[in-house]
């Protein structure tokens, strides 16, 4: 558009913009998905090796180096079965989106008892939080009926898996760590 325009520096700029957009996603997932991965090793959820941390610096060397390697391992995998990149953004911002849906719906449904237990109950507070819990499903509910490809249609499908999935990791961690009552 910016050649079309007159204007093709613009178009390398907006170009490297984007670019370095990117970039900093890239980066800001890997230090999200390392500290998530640190505090889950913390609580023995993961190998402990993902818990240490750089004296110098604290940064969790072996949790960000597992996760760049699945970033850019599920990038190869997608990419060497003739995924583009702007497919592969399209699909995979697309299954993020159920996991802040998840978490957000989560927060909303905690809140009114997180309230209570400060002393601050609110019908307010509540009535909010319920509609935000059913917004949620609500825009689950839209997503399943109106994917247009099949390759959106399974998304969903996809997260669910991944939370039974996480699920039941859990309980069998937990189950593992559970102190033995006699």
């Amino acid at each position: 558009m910016a050649a079309k325009a007159g204007i093709s520096p613009l178009g390398t700029a907006v170009d490297i913009g984007a670019m370095l957009s990117m970039f900093a996603c890239m980066l800001a997932s890997i230090t999200a998905a390392s500290r998530v991965m640190m505090r889950v090793a913390h609580e023995g959820l993961l190998a402990s090796a993902l818990e240490r941390t750089n004296r110098r610096r604290g940064t969790p060397g072996s949790a960000i180096v597992l996760s760049a390697g699945l970033m850019l391992g599920a990038t190869v995998v997608l990419a060497l079965h003739g995924m583009t990149g702007p497919d592969m953004n399209d699909l995979l911002g697309s299954l993020s989106v159920f996991g802040f849906l998840t978490a957000y719906a989560l927060v909303a449904a905690a809140l009114p008892f997180a309230r209570r237990a400060l002393g601050q109950h609110s019908h307010r507070v509540t009535a909010i939080a319920v509609v935000t819990v059913v917004v949620m499903i609500l825009i689950v509910i839209f997503d399943l009926i109106s994917a247009s490809d099949p390759a959106h249609a399974r998304i969903p499908y996809l997260y669910l898996a991944y939370l039974i999935l996480g699920v039941a990791w859990y309980a069998v961690k937990r189950k593992k760590a559970a102190p033995v009552v006699r």
